[in-house]
């Protein structure tokens, strides 16, 4: 999960260069909050990207109705930016453009909201592999198979019986071995669920947009910390508070 992912295409690229000097990869911390805030001439981009478990509690598809029911709540605050954030009205700002990204689950509930403007844009992703271990997994059973296969080329001459016997118990154990990692990968994969959202909006006003505020924070399931990256034309920082499940206010001038 990288920070501000998407701003390219929400601000400018002069913005987005300077967002690049500050931002880093963020790991899947359960609790945490990563907030991109990017102000620069009439645009305003802004950035959440959340382990799914911090937002409805669970990380894997719905297995109840309650889990299905909160999988919902969280998907029609997500499409709607007046409740995941409070701007000044007189600043006048208009959502623009909204996308979110997200295992393919929650992309199918965001996608059957009747409440999703056509401005919302949905994408299926943000899932955290660990594919490293899988390839040091595959190359040690490679190994393991032909070390398996040239020992019993040597002892041969002991008698087929036996080699057959050896063979059957070697794949009897590379097949549990084998399902054990598969579930162990399937594990990994609901323990990795992230949903990346970003908004674009566009004010005709910013000298009166001297602050916002993050609501989010009262409607997602678990929010110990915000890490909130801020950049504006006089301005760039990195903050980190504990919301406590109210709303955070982020001075932008």
């Amino acid at each position: 999960m990288k920070s501000l992912r998407g701003f390219c295409t929400a601000a400018s690229v002069a913005a987005a260069a300077l967002a690049g000097t500050t931002s880093a990869v963020a790991q899947h911390v359960h609790g945490r909050i990563e907030v991109g805030v990017v102000l620069e001439g009439s645009l305003l981009a802004l950035s959440v990207q959340a382990p799914l478990g911090d937002i409805v509690g669970f990380e894997h598809e719905p297995r109840d109705a309650g889990q299905k029911s909160a999988l919902n709540e969280a998907a029609e605050l997500l499409v709607d930016a007046g409740s995941m954030f409070a701007i000044p009205d007189a600043a006048r700002c208009a959502v623009k453009e909204i996308s979110i990204s997200g295992p393919a689950f929650v992309a199918a509930a965001l996608n059957g909201l009747p409440s999703k403007g056509s401005n919302v844009t949905i994408a299926t992703g943000s899932a955290d592999h660990d594919l490293d271990h899988a390839d040091s997994h595959g190359d040690s059973l490679e190994e393991s198979h032909g070390h398996d296969d040239g020992h019993h080329h040597d002892d041969g001459h002991h008698g087929e019986h036996r080699d057959d016997d050896d063979h059957g118990h070697d794949h009897d154990d590379h097949a549990a071995h084998d399902d054990e990692h598969d579930h162990e990968d399937h594990d990994a994969e609901e323990a990795h669920a992230d949903v990346d959202a970003d908004y674009t909006f566009e004010c005709e006003n910013t000298a009166a947009l001297k602050a916002m505020s993050l609501l989010f924070p009262r409607g997602f399931k678990a929010v110990d910390e915000v890490v909130l990256q801020v950049i504006t034309e006089t301005d760039t920082r990195v903050d980190e508070v504990q919301p406590q499940g109210q709303a955070v206010t982020v001075p932008l001038s």
